[in-house]
């Protein structure tokens, strides 16, 4: 696993990878989950991602950087990869390296693995699923015969659509969510290279996100080959809408083939009807593929009629019957024409077909004594037995009289008799206990196939609360990692305000100091003022006392008059107090 591009936890703000305003605002907006190393030890300790050991060597998982998106191309990566949904593996069983099959329907379309819809893909699993099921090769032509693609500039994903009356499969889920942010890459290595790529280097499918993907209506019949038209013709047979998901299960199983068969014969209701004839006409082919080849088998029947002749006596017994030479060797093929068993089924299978038939060959015997005929009292056989005895074989029975050779014989036969008694009395006692282990076979099998289908349910419920527990732990990553950066925005204002503050303080304090300087100066103003007018006032009142003192030495004025007030002026002929301010310049009476 590649993980030289993880995201270390850092918040920071993320640039937008420019060049892809043709796919829509939605899938540019949704990052990958898997920008480190842990989503992907939860994705490989859940599912298997290759279909053989070998195959883990050919490519490598990459982390996403948290700029990259699910429509972006390679851009700075140094080799090419495709990105992959998680949902693809875990739901939907797909393993790398992808089936030629796969790959072709991907190129008809020209769509990147993650732009078509994973219900696109749950119809190619569950497609191919069927095909295997019944010994066929998957063919691009003959899928898109049955849907239609229709790519809208406004819908992210290409979506396939059913046509008109060829519902061969429904949805896998109507309404798929949860899948679009759980993204990765996949990177083919060297040694894998040639699972993806052509001998001359070009991709077996789109790696990227493609603007001019292919509109299909319905894949034309003139573009078929007789192998499309063919495996159109047998799957136009099946019962219509089979359900995607439960042939999604049988997918990876051993038993697939089986299981395809019991699952569509149960969607089949009627006995007689077209798909009754099919699985009775390719009964012999699954038996033949079924040992891993996946190649298209013939249409026509493996077992043909004729080799499983019947020899009657004439007139015949209501159920004798005598096989041929090649029917001797195979005594449970008549069962396996009402029912298909795979090549492979264990040794339990095999019993409970033996004792099937041998039970339907019990019902069918007659209540009287069989091979009557034969033992017509006009036939003597022993008259027609020669037996040419050699010289030591006469001597074993030289000297013997008829009463010792007929009491010798007659105890051989009782001898006989009583080995064949305890044979049928062996036999009855194992068919009664094969009987009985039968039925707890059965019981069994009915046991655990209501395990198994609770298991599945357990599990599918599981399924869906861990989906809502990783949207939840998504949501509340999306929302821890908003608050981070909300966090480290606060504190970057917080820091930015300190130092604000303390450049305000440092202001504060000089403006402060200035004050108490400016004040200090308007003190000594304030005190400078009263003492200047002091000094007026008293000047004032000295060149009053000094005009009284002229004026009584020179006219005689009595300086003690209470009419005389230093602090009166005359204005206008008139004595007005001198805080009032004169109208007129002051008049100075000449003295």
């Amino acid at each position: 696993m590649d993980s030289s591009g993880a995201w270390d936890g850092k918040p920071r703000d993320w640039p937008v990878v420019p060049g892809y305003d043709w796919v829509p605002h939605k899938v540019r907006q949704i990052s990958s989950t898997f920008y480190h190393r842990r989503p992907f030890r939860d994705l490989a300790s859940s599912v298997c991602l290759v279909k053989a050991a070998e195959d883990a060597s050919h490519f490598k998982l990459a982390v996403c950087q948290m700029i990259e998106r699910v429509c972006h191309g390679r851009g700075n990566y140094p080799t090419d990869f495709f990105y992959a949904y998680a949902t693809m593996f875990k739901d939907l069983k797909v393993l790398l390296p992808f089936s030629y099959f796969q790959m072709s329907v991907l190129r008809e379309l020209n769509v990147a693995p993650t732009q078509l819809h994973p219900n696109g893909w749950a119809f190619m699993q569950a497609f191919s699923a069927v095909c295997i099921g019944l010994a066929l090769y998957p063919t691009p032509g003959a899928f898109l015969y049955f849907f239609h693609v229709q790519p809208h500039p406004t819908k992210p994903w290409v979506s396939l659509r059913t046509i008109g009356n060829r519902h061969l499969l429904s949805f896998f889920n109507s309404s798929y969510k949860d899948f679009k942010g759980n993204f990765f890459k996949v990177v083919p290595l060297e040694a894998g290279y040639k699972s993806f790529c052509f001998p001359d280097g070009r991709a077996k499918f789109p790696f990227y996100w493609t603007n001019n993907s292919k509109k299909v209506i319905s894949w034309p019949k003139s573009r078929m080959t007789p192998e499309d038209l063919d495996l159109i013709n047998q799957l136009s047979q099946l019962p219509p809408k089979s359900s995607s998901r439960v042939l999604i299960d049988f997918l990876n199983n051993k038993n697939l083939p089986s299981n395809v068969f019991d699952y569509l014969s149960k969607m089949d209701p009627a006995k007689s009807s077209t798909f009754a004839r099919l699985f009775a006409q390719r009964r012999g082919d699954v038996r033949k593929t079924i040992g891993g080849s996946s190649s298209r088998a013939p249409t026509t029947t493996a077992i043909p009629a004729t080799s499983l002749l019947v020899q009657k006596a004439p007139p015949p017994p209501p159920a004798a019957e005598v096989q041929s030479p090649k029917s001797v060797r195979r005594p449970v093929d008549k069962v396996q024409q009402s029912e298909p068993i795979p090549k492979k089924k264990g040794k339990q299978k095999v019993v409970r077909e033996s004792s099937a038939s041998s039970k339907r060959s019990k019902r069918a015997l007659p209540d009287g004594p069989p091979l009557s005929r034969p033992l017509s009292p006009n036939s003597w056989v022993a008259k027609r037995i020669h037996f040419d005895l050699f010289a030591e074989e006469k001597a074993l029975v030289k000297g013997m009289t008829e009463d010792e050779v007929s009491n010798m014989a007659m105890e051989l036969a009782a001898r006989s008799t009583m080995c064949l008694a305890y044979a049928a009395q062996k036999r009855a006692s194992a068919s009664i206990e094969l009987q009985s282990l039968q039925e707890k076979y059965d019981a069994a099998v009915k046991s655990n196939q209501e395990l198994t289908l609770r298991l599945t349910e357990t599990k599918r419920i599981a399924d869906e609360d861990k989906k809502k527990a990783n949207t939840l732990l998504a949501e509340a990553r999306s929302t821890q990692h908003r608050m981070q950066r909300s966090y480290d925005d606060l504190k970057l204002d917080l820091q930015n305000a300190t130092t604000k503050n303390k450049e305000l303080v440092i202001e504060r304090d000089g403006l402060l100091a200035n004050r108490d300087s400016l004040r200090d100066r308007v003190l000594k103003l304030e005190a400078d003022n009263k003492f200047l007018g002091d000094e007026v006032v008293n000047d004032h009142l000295l060149g009053f006392e000094k005009a009284l003192a002229q004026c009584n030495i020179l006219f005689q004025v009595p300086t003690k008059d209470p009419r005389l007030d230093v602090s009166m002026m005359v204005v206008d002929g008139k004595l007005v107090p001198i805080h009032v301010l004169p109208p007129s310049p002051l008049a100075i009476p000449n003295v």
